[in-house]
C-alpha cells in the first residue's frame, strides 16, 4: 500500500476513532448529569411532601385539641344539668358515656371522669 494512502487512511481513521471516543465520553458525563438532576429533582419532591405532612399534622393536631376542648365541655355542661336535676334519663345516660368513653381514648382529662363518676351514680328513668 502506498505509504501517502496509509497515513491518510490513519489520521481519517484516528479522527472518527477520536470524536467517536469522545462522544462516547460525553455521553457518559451527561447521563451521569441527568441522573443527578433527576436525583436532585426527586429529593426536592420529597422535601415538599414532608413539609406538607409536617403542615398536615399541625393541623390534624390543632383540630383535635379543638374537638377535644368542644367534646370537654359539652360532657361537663351536660353532666352538671343532670346532677342539678337529681336524675338522667336512660337515653341520655347512654348517650353522654358513649361521648365520655370517646373522649377519654383520644387522652382526655380527669375533669370529665369526676363528672362522669357523679353522673352514673344517679337514678334513671325512661322516658315516656
Amino acid at each position: 500500500m502506498d505509504p501517502v494512502l496509509k497515513e491518510a487512511l490513519l489520521i481519517i481513521g484516528g479522527v472518527l476513532v477520536c470524536g467517536g471516543f469522545w462522544a462516547f465520553i460525553q455521553f457518559l458525563i451527561n447521563r451521569n448529569d441527568n441522573k443527578k438532576s433527576a436525583m436532585k429533582d426527586l429529593q426536592e419532591a420529597i422535601k415538599k411532601l414532608q413539609e406538607s405532612q409536617d403542615k398536615n399534622n399541625t393541623n390534624m393536631l390543632l383540630q383535635n385539641e379543638a374537638l377535644m376542648s368542644i367534646a370537654q365541655d359539652r360532657i361537663v355542661w351536660l353532666g352538671e344539668q343532670y346532677i342539678k336535676q337529681g336524675f338522667i334519663y336512660t337515653s341520655d345516660a347512654s348517650s353522654l358515656i358513649r361521648m365520655a368513653n370517646a373522649y377519654k381514648a383520644l387522652g382526655g382529662n380527669d375533669l370529665v371522669t369526676e363528672t362522669m363518676e357523679q353522673v352514673t351514680k344517679l337514678p334513671r328513668k325512661v322516658k315516656k
